[in-house]
């Protein structure tokens, strides 16, 4: 849980300093406008953070640090 929050914080300082946002998000947003290596790039790193985000919600519910109600999945 202690990761995920650390993400999530992140992300937040990022929206609270003088406007600025997450690169991820920033690049997400403008996805149809890359260098299609670029999309493929992207795509791939969207994929293996959506993994570890749900890695880390299964082990907070192994732990039980989070609900099991929540599904990782969706």
């Amino acid at each position: 849980l202690e990761k995920l929050d650390c993400y999530f914080d992140l992300i937040y300082k990022f929206s609270q300093s003088q406007g600025q946002i997450c690169p991820m998000c920033a690049l997400s947003a403008e996805l149809h406008t890359l260098p299609k290596p670029m999309q493929s790039e992207l795509r791939r790193v969207q994929k293996r953070l959506l993994r570890w985000v749900q890695s880390m919600i299964e082990q907070g519910q192994a732990d039980g640090d989070i609900k099991k109600s929540i599904h990782s999945s969706k």
